[in-house]
């Protein structure tokens, strides 16, 4: 039915169940991600095999689980975090959740500050950090994966 499996730091969250709906196994999503075409997710470290999912409305979905057929079936993954594996992406891209904990740099590399949350909030990604002010998504003239740094495109002044 599932298998077990370590979940690391190739896995990321794409959303979390919310409750069990109809008698029939299905279980209701909220999801953090518009892009919904996944095979398999893993909850609790068991994977899962998707067998329909059906998009409602404010981010809610409602998803159905190979071999999944019951209620009493599905009640154990109510309320978990629900992740995936993580697909390779261009080095211009980069999850939001790994975004997380980047140094933030003004344009001459100095450090200011550290990404402590990400918000999107439908106009752009917006950074939090430890600073009086977000950083706009926009302000971000390049971002390097490696040395998880984020250059800002311009001078931003850290007040003491």
């Amino acid at each position: 039915m599932s298998d077990k499996k370590d979940i690391s730091e190739n896995f990321i969250t794409i959303g979390k169940t919310i409750k069990s709906h109809g008698l029939k196994g299905h279980i209701k999503m909220h999801l953090y991600y518009e892009n919904v075409d996944y095979d398999t997710v893993f909850i609790d470290g068991n994977e899962l095999k998707i067998e329909s999912i059906n998009i409602l409305h404010d981010n809610k979905s409602i998803i159905k689980f190979v071999d999944f057929d019951t209620i009493e079936d599905i009640e154990r993954f109510c309320k978990k975090n629900v992740v995936t594996e993580k697909e390779d992406l261009q080095d211009n891209e980069v999850y939001c959740a790994d975004l997380v904990g980047m140094k933030v740099c003004n344009p001459d590399g100095s450090e200011i500050s550290v990404v402590s949350d990400v918000y999107d909030f439908g106009a752009g990604l917006i950074l939090d950090t430890d600073l009086e002010c977000m950083i706009a998504w926009r302000q971000v003239e390049k971002f390097d994966k490696q040395s998880k740094k984020i250059i800002l495109k311009d001078k931003i002044v850290k007040s003491e």
